[in-house]
């Protein structure tokens, strides 16, 4: 099945957006088919057995298995029957507002590209196991969260952003311990946001709404960006305008006008300036030397 005919969950359907977290014990009957949705979504196993798909990759689990799923990836379960979970489902926005504040938790918090971490790539799984006294932590820090959640004591939204900080933290450690790795420097962009600039160049692109797609803290992952490529996020961003302005200008009949609101950029005298600093040439001249 395509992703593109796959049932996708959007953050209205199962957040509430005031609250941009949502916690649920249950036990699911059958099996969910293969969907996608706009959150991540941590799933804790507390008794049973199964299996989950995860971009088409089986994982069995039972207690102590826990899996996490973000944006973007395909996900299915079928139950053996007595199967019990907890389901956290978190919008990004709740992490890049209100949990990250030091580089030490963007290293914790990335979870959803794991190039960044420097594990091996037949090691990257989304999906750890807690045994003994790391799975009694982690089951009372579930059943805590679980229990602030559904009760919603006074100041329950930040007891919560506590508690997902500290999950997040034991997931990141149990990854580092099951793969020998260190924790590294995240210094790779992943390639979806590379396409994602490429593919809204027409608009005006945020380095806040790039962070948030991957769960990055804006100012780590444009200290990233530039430690990755030599630019800043907005240098690089101008310079794929201006490429795509470039070939528009020589392939197609397009107006100059039309050519720049195409690429993202509204004010004519901008355009104009932007090009001629970065290829050295006028549109107008560039145009004429096409034979266009």
């Amino acid at each position: 099945m395509s992703k593109d005919a796959l049932k996708h969950y959007t953050l209205d359907q199962c957040i509430c957006r005031e609250e941009q977290i949502a916690l649920k014990a249950y036990k699911p009957a059958g099996s969910e088919p293969e969907h996608t949705h706009e959150f991540l979504e941590i799933v804790s196993i507390l008794a049973g057995s199964g299996r989950h798909l995860i971009n088409a990759r089986p994982y069995p689990v039972s207690r102590g298995d826990l899996l996490f799923i973000t944006t973007g990836q395909t996900h299915a379960f079928t139950s053996d029957g007595d199967m019990q979970i907890v389901n956290c489902l978190v919008d990004p926005g709740f992490i890049d507002r209100e949990l990250l504040h030091a580089d030490n938790a963007l290293e914790i918090l990335a979870l959803s590209s794991f190039a960044d971490f420097d594990i091996p790539a037949d090691k990257i799984i989304p999906h750890v196991h807690f045994a003994g006294a790391d799975l009694l932590d982690a089951e009372r820090l579930i059943q805590d969260m679980l229990e602030e959640f559904t009760a919603t004591p006074v100041n329950y939204r930040p007891a919560l952003k506590g508690y997902l900080l500290v999950l997040l933290t034991k997931i990141f450690r149990a990854i580092a311990s099951e793969t020998g790795s260190v924790l590294p420097h995240l210094h790779r962009v992943a390639p979806e946001i590379l396409q994602y600039i490429e593919n809204n160049l027409n608009r005006r692109i945020t380095l806040q709404e790039l962070a948030q797609r991957c769960f990055y803290n804006p100012s780590y992952f444009s200290r990233v960006f530039r430690d990755v490529f030599g630019k800043n996020l907005t240098e690089y961003i101008a310079e794929k305008r201006i490429q795509e302005a470039d070939r528009l200008l020589c392939e197609t009949t397009l107006s100059i006008e039309e050519i720049s609101s195409r690429v993202g950029y509204q004010d004519r005298k901008q355009f104009y300036e932007v090009y001629k600093r970065l290829l050295g040439v006028s549109p107008g001249a560039r145009r004429t030397a096409a034979g266009l």
